[in-house]
């Protein structure tokens, strides 16, 4: 239990095990309750031989040479049609950075699908300034883009606005779907094509959490491999 014991583990990277070394043991399994649910998550980036920060200059995935193959993301004329979801559903610090960030990814617009779920009112005078600027009056000119403001999505649950993004990504018959929650922000434009470039059927990329050495998980790409499995999947 990592409750309370989080200064005693050694955690180690690639092949290495877990030690306890307060104890002398070599935990097989490791679990959260209450706050060290947040560390748990954090541990469940590197282990079992997940990450490894210590190979190379930014570190090694371990697991990102697995099973699906590349895609060659530098072939734009063949780069899969993508769907990204941005949901507010909290008061967010900086919301501009946040929507200019994921607006400036570089990917084909006319492969790129965008949705933003606001369910903040305070924002939305805000976000539909930003709007205006990068695709009304903008030369961001995707594929599609839609903008739902509190008015519509204030009565929804957050599990039915989720679930809609999924919806609206079978409708498209996209081949990624990008979900990205306003808590984080982008601050590389190569994110979309980094991600899609692994070919994962899910793959997330690490966000660091100020004033922490840990790792946390804001954003989710998803490969849409066929219609009947993301329904599946989402149910």
């Amino acid at each position: 239990n990592l409750h309370g014991a989080e200064r005693e583990i050694d955690f180690g990277f690639g092949s290495k095990r877990v030690t306890n070394w307060e104890q002398g043991t070599l935990p097989q399994v490791l679990h959260g309750n209450g706050p060290t649910k947040i560390a748990l998550n954090r541990f469940g980036n590197y282990h079992p031989k997940a990450f490894d920060p210590t190979i190379g200059y930014k570190g090694k995935c371990m697991a990102c040479g697995e099973k699906e193959g590349t895609i060659d993301v530098e072939d734009t004329e063949n780069l899969p049609t993508i769907l990204t979801t941005m949901f507010i559903t909290e008061r967010t610090p900086f919301i501009d950075y946040f929507i200019n960030k994921t607006l400036s990814q570089n990917y084909p617009l006319e492969k790129w699908h965008v949705r933003i779920y606001n369910r903040v009112w305070g924002h939305a005078d805000h976000i539909q300034e930003l709007v205006n600027y990068h695709v009304i009056n903008g030369d961001k000119k995707f594929a599609s883009f839609k903008l739902m403001q509190p008015k519509e999505t204030i009565s929804m649950k957050l599990s039915e606005l989720y679930q809609e993004g999924m919806t609206t990504c079978v409708e498209l018959d996209c081949g990624f779907y990008f979900v990205m929650d306003s808590v984080i922000t982008l601050t590389d434009d190569n994110v979309l094509t980094d991600l899609i470039y692994w070919n994962k059927s899910v793959i997330t990329s690490q966000l660091t959490q100020p004033d922490s050495t840990g790792v946390i998980s804001g954003e989710t790409l998803v490969r849409t491999v066929s219609t009947k499995e993301l329904l599946t999947t989402s149910t």
